[in-house]
């Protein structure tokens, strides 16, 4: 997209967000793009938004009439850079549920906050090995 930066693989730095703090973001009741680089965007997640995939029977649009918020039904209607295929439930499977599809990493449902989100197979590959070897952190503020 024309806002997107790039940042290659590999690189060992840290990714500053906008000014605008997760913080601020807190009252509002949609997800929105923080960041949208080459192949990863940073998403902020608002709190009651399920991580998982919609299951085949819950429809679409982010929020459906009397349905759970599902922020990957969001996600794959409003950007389509994002390869189709990581949608797929066997790409990200759960142990439990539906899959994870492009998110790297996932906070509870009643929290809220920045995840990131693969456009690739390559990026996710490369975000999970990450977190993985604790090469990126999550830091709870209350």
């Amino acid at each position: 997209s024309s806002g997107s930066q790039h940042l290659p693989f590999g690189a060992d730095r840290e990714v500053a967000l906008p000014k605008t703090h997760v913080a601020e973001r807190a009252d509002r009741g949609y997800p929105e793009i923080i960041l949208d680089l080459d192949q990863i965007l940073v998403v902020y997640k608002p709190p009651h938004w399920r991580c998982e995939l919609p299951a085949k029977d819950e429809g679409s649009a982010g929020r459906s009439n009397k349905g759970p918020l599902i922020l990957l039904r969001w996600i794959r209607d409003k950007i389509t850079s994002i390869d189709e295929k990581l949608f797929e439930e066997e790409f990200n499977p759960a142990l439990s549920g539906t899959g994870f599809g492009p998110l790297s990493h996932r906070i509870d449902q009643e929290t809220s906050g920045p995840l990131l989100v693969a456009k690739t197979h390559g990026a996710q590959r490369h975000l999970k090995s990450q977190f993985h070897k604790t090469m990126v952190s999550k830091r709870y503020i209350c």
